[in-house]
């Protein structure tokens, strides 16, 4: 359905017009000036709900089942162009990569920033992805793009060096206006009439946070600690202020543009980051917001310094929507947005819309595919079958869409509150490759904010290593940059595996990313209780700890009995991420051997059995379990993980009794 701007929207534009001041082009021209603009696109070049379902690339209109695709985007990003009467300006806010296997050639080919290019964005702001590979990791896929076909400009305000540190060519390649390198503070988009507009990026305090892992040292809030948003908003303001200030007093810009990779909600009595990063600047005409993934699918309002109004959007994630506004630049006085046509707000894209035909992106996303089966899909399932896998150029897609198994259900995975199925199928993986391995471990851990969807059944029910890679899409092995979070096998004594899943509960409250879902133990909590205290392990909302197994029940706490072991001497062995184990490790909580002496992480890293020894990755445990479960049960992926069954009914590994529950 297409969204236009009416009832509350359209009084808003009244109350935006109203408060347009001079300033802008001193022509006596009146023009039109239309923003198209997307947000997360996470490497979805293909259609999702799944991305086997769009294979080969169909050419008539379907029902709406497949979202997203850049072919359909091309299709509909030249329709939305197609009015002489309008400018258009095409604008990405961040995080553009990471989330398919088309991410899996960041470095090496950055096939997302070149079919960006391909389709006509005029300038791209970071997101805390691009960073997931860190600042030598985005260096290269710059150098890439550039060598294998161009990129657009790319807009990022706040960044922050460290003086020749392990940023030093990230920092080579980032200048300010005009500097010609490949990121600048701002960018001058010239319009085929003449308009100049000014598009300026900047990474939000929650993008910092989640990025500060693997971004370092490069910093965004210029020391403010980003989790502390006032200040932090602050800081980013203070960088981003002189850059929208130095557009339109020395490039004598028409209209500003702020690419915010920071959510919005456009309420004044609950404003989101996006929302105060307008208020604390002035001069910005429109803000494209993004990073939280919301789909509000209509015009948001935010206040500025200066009391202006100033319109945002925010598009919904995956490349599954664009965008469209509208705004009027008259003589001398601020741009306004359109109020006298019927323009929809927000651009499906679906399989209702052809793909475009044009041979240069076809054949782009033909030679992505081919390139990807031969430099991460065979070997990646020779390690998951255990045998020998070979590309063969005279069948692409093959492997990309290679089969391990077949659904007759969807399993949910993204969500915004606690356990789902995909969760606690991958915990079941990951402690499933450890006992194949010879390492058993009785636990398995895995945070929520590693699963990036669904497993979708879709048309045909085929469970393709594309779709189960994009569940699992995130991660970089910090020994050799290869992508995926490695597996870890460690201990943890019992006071901190139950300090780790309290605090986890109370974050997730926050933000459901942290939330840790466990394989091997049985939870329960109230969330009435007092706050978790790490000086009183057995403190906070946990009732009641044990271990698991298919026939019996080890207690390590229990809220009426305490203690039913020495919570500071007891090991239990767990396997779970390197994110996750460094996660904790921030917190604290010490990795283990079994003899209780503290581990580096690098050395608890479990390996494949095979020449060279490579890390086990989360994504190849989760893929394999999948299709062992599945040839196991007669091809089909077992009724355990279906939440219309009951014995795939969720939550039931981490219980939430009392009042407060989610």
């Amino acid at each position: 359905m297409q969204r236009r701007i009416t009832g509350a929207s359209r009084a808003a534009l009244v109350v935006l017009a109203a408060l347009s001041i001079a300033a802008g082009k001193t022509d006596e021209k009146t023009h039109r000036l239309r923003v198209l603009a997307t947000t997360d696109e996470h490497s979805h070049l293909f259609a999702i709900a799944p991305e086997v379902d769009d294979f080969p690339l169909p050419s008539t209109a379907g029902i709406g089942a497949l979202k997203g695709g850049v072919a359909r985007r091309a299709t509909v990003l030249a329709a939305a162009r197609a009015d002489r009467n309008v400018d258009t300006v095409t604008l990405s806010n961040g995080d553009f990569s990471q989330g398919t296997l088309a991410s899996t050639a960041f470095a090496v080919a950055s096939f997302d920033l070149v079919i960006m290019k391909l389709l006509g964005y005029d300038a791209v702001a970071l997101g805390n992805h691009e960073f997931d590979l860190g600042p030598y990791g985005l260096a290269l896929s710059l150098q890439a793009a550039a060598a294998n076909g161009g990129r657009p400009p790319i807009v990022a305000a706040n960044l922050f060096f460290s003086e020749g540190g392990a940023d030093a060519a990230l920092a080579a390649l980032t200048g300010g206006i005009g500097s010609g390198k490949p990121i600048t503070s701002g960018t001058v988009v010239t319009t085929s009439s003449g308009l100049k507009v000014g598009v300026v990026g900047a990474i939000g305090p929650s993008a910092a946070f989640d990025a500060t892992p693997t971004a370092a040292p490069v910093t965004f809030t210029g020391g403010a600690d980003p989790r502390d948003v006032p200040a932090a908003v602050a800081a980013i303001a203070g960088v981003v202020q002189p850059v929208i200030d130095a557009l339109r007093k020395d490039q004598g810009v028409d209209a500003i543009i702020l690419l915010a990779h920071a959510g919005a909600s456009g309420s004044a009595t609950h404003p989101t980051e996006g929302d105060l990063l307008v208020g604390a600047l002035r001069g910005v005409d429109l803000m494209v917001a993004g990073h939280s993934h919301a789909q509000p699918d209509r015009l948001l309002v935010a206040t500025d310094a200066d009391g202006r109004a100033v319109p945002i959007v925010q598009p919904g994630p995956f490349g599954n929507e664009i965008a469209q506004i509208e705004l009027v630049i008259r003589p001398g006085k601020r741009p306004a947005l359109a109020d006298d046509g019927d323009v929809p707000l927000y651009l499906p894209v679906d399989d209702r819309v052809v793909p475009t035909e044009d041979p240069v992106i076809r054949g782009t996303l033909d030679g992505v595919i081919a390139a990807i089966e031969n430099g991460f899909v065979a070997p990646t399932l020779s390690l998951i079958e255990g045998a020998p896998v070979v590309f063969d150029p005279a069948h692409v897609g093959g492997l990309y869409y290679r089969s391990l198994g077949h659904t007759t259900f969807d399993v949910l995975g993204d969500s915004v509150d606690g356990e789902t199925n995909v969760l606690n199928l991958d915990t079941d993986a990951l402690r499933a490759v450890a006992n194949a391995l010879g390492q058993p471990a009785p636990v398995a851990l895995q945070a929520a904010g590693a699963v990036f969807g669904d497993i979708v059944r879709g048309r045909t029910g085929t469970l393709a290593f594309a779709d189960l890679y994009r569940v699992l899409p995130l991660g970089v092995d910090p020994a050799d940059g290869s992508p995926g979070y490695p597996v870890v096998r460690l201990h943890l004594r019992a006071a901190d595996l139950f300090g780790a899943l309290e605090q986890t509960l109370q974050f997730a409250r926050v933000n459901n990313d942290f939330y840790l879902s466990p394989s091997g133990l049985a939870v329960t909590y109230d969330a009435t209780r007092p706050p978790f205290s790490p000086a009183s392990p057995g403190s906070g909302w946990i009732t009641h700890l044990a271990l698991v197994d298919a026939a019996s029940e080890t207690v390590l706490f229990d809220a009426d009995g305490g203690w039913r072991v020495n919570p500071f001497t007891t090991l239990v062995p767990i396997v779970t991420t390197y994110q996750v184990a460094a996660f904790a490790s921030s917190f604290g909580i010490v990795p283990r051997d079994a003899n209780g002496d503290p581990v580096s992480l690098s050395s608890a890293v479990l390996r494949w059995p095979v020449a060279g020894a490579p890390a086990v990755k989360d994504h190849q445990a989760f893929a394999r379990y999948v299709r062992t479960r599945c040839l196991q049960n007669g091809g089909e992926l077992p009724s355990e993980y279906d939440a219309a069954m009951p014995q795939g009914a969720v939550p039931r590994r981490v219980l939430c009794t009392g009042t407060a529950c989610p």
